[in-house]
């Protein structure tokens, strides 16, 4: 019959290896009151899970598996995310990609919307801003009527429909690109500005202001175009319009058939929505990455401002602005980069 015999001595002989009197170096760490010693080699992450279930109760194995499944799982998630979001900037950045090669043919009869706040006192011998896709529509009733409204809290919005009498045709990005590359060769005394500039000065700029943007207008109608597409608010406005129409001259292209007014409380619905589509924390990245696919200047520029919004961010991780509401008060500096105004944000 076996024996067992009881001491009241503790001896350990220790493991091939190990050195007295030497101790694993432990920090300290505080969570819910309580002082806990932890091992350096265990994240913040995992301490402070498991310092929450020891608070709950837990012993600390069951602290230890419980937290081990709550990481996994995370991790899980987080991967899942990741490829979320590379799916998400690669649909983004096909569809961007999408609009530069995108043209307009619009046959005579056909609908064009102009949200504006002159009413009956608009000119139509001029360039004009236009829309005929139905969503490029709600985002200018949403955006820019509210956008309009701020300038003077009691304007009135006009929706004014103007129908086409002849063939309107703008070329797609790409291609108007290659058109200004000729145009540049065969007039050597005009500025060499890149085709993005020359966009925005033929959007910018009204009848006659520009003699280079109204040569390059010219040389397009010797092209057969007579309207082009405004790159602005397609990749670096926040409006992501899909084919908002600039009209080389209106009076001669259209006839005006209606007008409505746009309320404030369909304007303030509809601007909410995009906001929340376009300006959230969340989609903000996501956008960036889109556009960084598109290239050239607008993407650099595009590039500048996100990177000012994340650096605010970054500086103020509690701040309770948007994204939308950041990049609207950058200002941009004498260097070309951009900073937060702000005195803008106060007004958010």
């Amino acid at each position: 019959m076996w024996s067992y015999r009881y001491s009241s001595e503790i001896q350990h002989y220790g493991i091939p290896g190990m050195k007295w009197g030497v101790r694993k170096k432990r920090e300290k760490f505080y969570g819910g009151g309580k002082q806990y010693s932890i091992p350096e080699k265990k994240s913040g992450h995992r301490v402070r899970l498991e310092a929450g279930y020891l608070k709950k109760g837990y012993s600390e194995s069951d602290a230890e598996q419980m937290t081990a499944r709550r990481i996994k799982g995370e991790k899980f998630v987080a991967g899942a995310l990741a490829t979320a979001a590379v799916a998400g900037a690669s649909y983004i950045a096909y569809r961007e990609i999408g609009k530069r090669y995108s043209s307009v043919v619009l046959e005579a009869g056909k609908d064009l919307h102009y949200i504006n706040a002159l009413g009956d006192k608009a000119t139509f011998d001029r360039r004009l801003y236009t829309s005929f896709e139905k969503g490029d529509t709600k985002k200018y009733k949403g955006l820019l009527a509210t956008t309009l409204r701020k300038n003077a809290a009691d304007t009135t919005i006009y929706d004014t429909v103007l129908r086409t009498t002849e063939t309107i045709k703008a070329p797609s990005q790409h291609e108007a690109s290659k058109l200004y590359k000729e145009f540049l060769s065969v007039n050597k005394d005009v500025p060499k500005l890149s085709y993005n500039k020359m966009n925005q000065r033929i959007v910018g700029t009204m009848k006659g202001d520009d003699p280079t943007a109204a040569g390059f207008m010219s040389f397009l109608k010797t092209k057969g175009y007579n309207a082009v597409l405004d790159a602005n608010d397609q990749f670096i406005s926040g409006y992501s319009t899909k084919k908002p129409l600039v009209l080389f001259n209106a009076a001669s292209s259209t006839v005006k058939v209606g007008e409505s007014v746009v309320s404030k409380q369909l304007s303030d619905r509809l601007n909410k929505v995009q906001m929340a589509v376009l300006y959230t924390k969340e989609a903000a990245p996501i956008i960036g990455l889109g556009v960084a696919k598109v290239g050239g200047n607008q993407a650099l520029d595009t590039s500048k401002k996100y990177g000012a919004v994340n650096s605010y961010f970054k500086k103020n991780s509690k701040s309770n602005y948007s994204y939308g509401a950041v990049y609207n008060a950058l200002k941009a500096t004498p260097s070309g980069n951009y900073i937060v105004d702000k005195t803008l944000l106060k007004g958010v």
